[in-house]
This record gives structure tokens, sequence and C-alpha cells, in this order.
């Protein structure tokens, strides 16, 4: 794990914190010392930050089954973390083995099969629940899923980047866009970096899961995890030439 292993809350410079207006975070089942305690170094960090004012992004990994992540509380944790998180995207593996691991044992893994759009919007009816403004799961070849808060207050905190009202109580889907696979390293990440940029740039909730869609199928078309990354205007122009989407639909 190398530094993975030390790195906690003492690491963070918050005077950086004023030159930003998101603050995202990855992969809290490879930070052991974050997760310690029931997380309880992780709520320190996300509620500092937001008490500062910043936007709060939190994405996940898929923790080893057979090590201390995978045997780590991941409901309480994140039952104790999320009310301090404003944006949570995480896989569809990653969530059902945290929130519903006997779904995930049930299914050895194998998720994307046995998942419907009901499913996902009960499953983000619970995140939301739990406080977080704007959830939703990257769901591989299905696409990605997008679901928000009902409360305009909540979404408050993120009134410097989007229009709340349309962003209030969104329930979307976007299939994925059709593409020849050369690797999968950063897909995810690559989806969620296209998402935030379109907040940042003031989007709709179509349009940030459209280009998070889009770039995270660039970087499938490239075996590393950046180098099939375009910039924003040719990935817009791209989709708006027609690029097609996969065939596979969410079932209901």
């Amino acid at each position: 794990p190398g530094t993975n292993e030390i790195f906690g809350i003492h690491h963070m410079d918050f005077s950086l914190l004023k030159e930003c207006r998101i603050f995202h975070l990855g992969y809290p089942p490879l930070l052991p010392r974050l997760i310690a305690d029931d997380g309880h170094e992780l709520e320190m960090l996300l509620s500092s930050v937001k008490g500062e004012g910043v936007i709060t992004s939190l994405d996940l990994s898929l923790p080893d089954s057979e090590g201390n992540a995978g045997l780590a509380n991941w409901p309480r944790i994140l039952k104790r973390v999320l009310p301090s998180v404003d944006i949570f995207l995480p896989s569809i593996e990653e969530i059902v083995f945290m929130f519903r691991k006997s779904e995930y044992e049930n299914w050895n893994g194998n998720i994307l099969p046995n998942v419907t759009g009901n499913y996902l919007r009960k499953l983000a009816s619970e995140i939301l629940e739990l406080g977080v403004a704007v959830t939703g799961f990257k769901l591989g070849v299905m696409g990605f899923y997008l679901q928000t808060t009902k409360d305009p207050q909540r979404l408050q905190v993120l009134e410097s980047v989007i229009d709340i009202e349309r962003w209030c109580d969104v329930n979307l889907w976007h299939p994925a866009f059709s593409v020849q696979v050369q690797g999968t390293t950063g897909a995810g990440d690559s989806a969620y970096g296209g998402f935030l940029t379109e907040l940042l740039h003031g989007s709709s909730p179509h349009e940030a899961l459209r280009i998070a869609c889009a770039v995270g199928a660039c970087n499938v078309e490239q075996s590393d995890a950046v180098s099939g990354i375009l910039h924003r205007s040719e990935t817009q122009a791209r989709v708006e030439a027609g690029w097609a989407t996969s065939s596979l639909k969410l079932p209901e």
C-alpha cells in the first residue's frame, strides 16, 4: 500500500481549499487510516472541508473481500460519512458490495445482469436519505445512472455551479457509447471527472451525464488510463456528431 497506509487528515493543506470549488476524494478502501474506527478520520476530513463551504465529492474502489477493507463495516462507515458528501458516484459493484453485501455474494459479484431501473432508484434513494445531494452509479457497459435530492435546500451548497431548479429531483439513465475497448483502467475515474467538469461549466444534468459517459468511453479506447481522453470541446463535438450508443437497455 505504500504511503496509502499512513495517509490521513494531517496530510491535508486546508489553506488550498480557498482556491477550489469542488474537493474530490477517491478510494477510502485503499486508505486504511481514514476508514479505521468506522471512518472516524474520513468523517473528520470531509466535514472539515464542507465546513469551509467547498463542495465535497467522494468516489470508492472495490474492497479486497479478503482484506481489512473487505471486512470493514461499510454500512456504518457510509452512514457516518455521507452526510458530509455532496456528490457520490460509485460503481454499482462497489456500492452493492458495501450496502447490500448479501446480494453481492448471492450474485457472485456479477451485478449488472441483476440490475433494473427500479433497483437503482431504490438504492439511490437510500443514499440520498443519508444526506447526499447528488448520487448515481457507474454501470460500465450499461452506462451511467443519476439521481438527485428532491430538497432544493440541500442543493444550495451547489448553487455556485448548478441551476438548482434544473437539478432538483432528477432521475436519469444514459447508455454507454459504442467503442472498441482496448483497456478499462481509469474508465470510472474518467467518467467521474467528466461529470465534475460539466458541473463546473454549469451544464444540465442530462449534459453532465452524457459527457461523463463520453469521457469514460474515450478512456477505454486506449489501453492506458489517460491517452484516450480528449479536450472537452473535442468530446462535445464527437457526441454532437452523432456518436452511437450501445443497444443495451436498462430493464425497468
